[in-house]
Order: C-alpha cells, then sequence, then structure tokens
C-alpha cells in the first residue's frame, strides 16, 4: 500500500517547504498543532494508496480468469495501467514544479546564508534523484532482461533450489 504514497508523501513534504520558505515568519507555522497535522499529511497518501488497493480489488473480483498478484506493486494490470500511468506522469510533474518553484524562489531571494545553500542543494538531490530515477531503474531493468531473460532466471533459480 505504501509503495503507491511515496509520491504524495513527498509532493506534501514539497508544498511543506514551499509554504515555509514563502512564508517563515507567520506564526501560523508556530502555533499549529504538529500531531493533527501529521496526522491529516498521513490520511492523505494513506487515502490514495487505499483508492487504488481498493480499485485494483473491484478489477479482480470482476475479472476473475487474470492471474494471482503476487505483491503489491503488480496490482495495477490490463485496464488499470494506463490510468496509473497517466496519474503518476501529473504526479511527477507537479512534484518537480513544486521543488523547482522553491529552488528558483530560494535562488531569486539571493540570500547568501549556510541555510539557503543546503536547502538549495537538498532540493537539487531531490530533483535529479526524481527525474534520474525511472530513467536509470529501466536501464538496469533493460540490461537484466537482455543478460538473464526470465525463462533463464526461472531454471537458475530452480537449480539453485535444489543444491
Amino acid at each position: 500500500m505504501f509503495f503507491s504514497s511515496t509520491m504524495i508523501i513527498t509532493i506534501l513534504v514539497g508544498i511543506d517547504r514551499l509554504l515555509t520558505v514563502l512564508f517563515p515568519h507567520k506564526e501560523v507555522f508556530n502555533t499549529y498543532n504538529k500531531i493533527k497535522y501529521l496526522i491529516g499529511m498521513s490520511i492523505i497518501p494513506m487515502g490514495y494508496s487505499a483508492t487504488w488497493a481498493i480499485t485494483s480489488y473491484n478489477y479482480m473480483a470482476i475479472a476473475g480468469d487474470t492471474q494471482v498478484i503476487c505483491t503489491l506493486d503488480q496490482f495495477v494490470t490490463g485496464d488499470l495501467r494506463v490510468p496509473k500511468n497517466y496519474i503518476n506522469i501529473c504526479l511527477s510533474i507537479f512534484m518537480l514544479s513544486t521543488y523547482a518553484s522553491i529552488w528558483i524562489f530560494l535562488r531569486l531571494k539571493k540570500v547568501g546564508s549556510s541555510f539557503t545553500r543546503r536547502v538549495i542543494k537538498a532540493l537539487t538531490i531531490i530533483m535529479l534523484i526524481q527525474v534520474l530515477a525511472w530513467p536509470v531503474s529501466m536501464g538496469i531493468f533493460t540490461i537484466s532482461q537482455k543478460i538473464l531473460p526470465p525463462s533463464k532466471f526461472l531454471v537458475v533459480g530452480i537449480y539453485l533450489e535444489n543444491l
């Protein structure tokens, strides 16, 4: 379930950081109840994950001839794959634009404090990881499929199990 919620959590952290950077001296951020805030921030990603789990369960109940799900990241198959991919693309663009707006705001602010430099460095690393994670993982997956296709992987696994 948490597999789907990590992107939402990253977006919420970005929005939280954006608000604290844009309004650093507002008393609103110092006076709110942090426990209620964290619970509220946790409900959003868990609701997103639960929505996909319920949707996939309903889909699997309708399509009884489909294969059994082995892991949680396999639940979006068939007809659900396309909407899930579009939602992930939209969330990725929103996440990158949130972090980019923080980065641009801090750059334009031109405050030379060590805090600002640390925030810009952290945001740059987060954005690079977000941008490069998918191409790198797809590259590794493609190379691994060429080196050891699933049919050979199954034979090697059975051989190692019988040792």
